[in-house]
């Protein structure tokens, strides 16, 4: 029996337990399984060291463009030419050794960078630059 300090009577659902069905003596409970695979990051760390490599031939081709005015202006003349094999190879000339293509317009260009082996595999970098 329950002793009760206090000289009333208990109300018998006293015990915020019982209130919502819950067991006094409450069993473990089991988690269902997750539906999602265990979380694994070295393809998510190979592609952010790729994607770095990316970022390095990118800054090759911007600091060549920013620091020298002779060959913002051959680019870009190209470029307004139509000239797709002298602007990849204006490109290539800054020391860029990924896969790239090129496409331009009146108001500018792109240039998407690749460091993939084969198809669908992991990083392209997109510069759009404008002129």
């Amino acid at each position: 029996m329950h002793y009760n300090p206090y000289p009333h009577w208990t109300y018998p659902y006293s015990d915020p337990r019982r209130l919502f069905n819950e067991q006094l003596h409450p069993q473990t409970v089991l988690k269902p399984p997750s539906p999602f695979p265990s979380i694994n990051t070295q393809v998510l760390n190979t592609s952010a060291q790729r994607f770095q490599e990316l970022l390095k031939q990118a800054d090759l081709l911007a600091g060549k463009i920013v620091n020298s005015k002779e060959f913002a202006h051959e680019l870009m003349e190209a470029a307004q030419l139509s000239n797709t094999k002298k602007v990849e190879d204006l490109i290539v000339s800054t020391g860029i050794t990924l896969k790239i293509k090129t496409y331009f317009s009146p108001t500018g260009i792109r240039i998407e960078l690749n460091n993939d082996e084969s198809a669908g595999d992991c990083c392209h970098l997109l510069m759009t630059l404008k002129w």
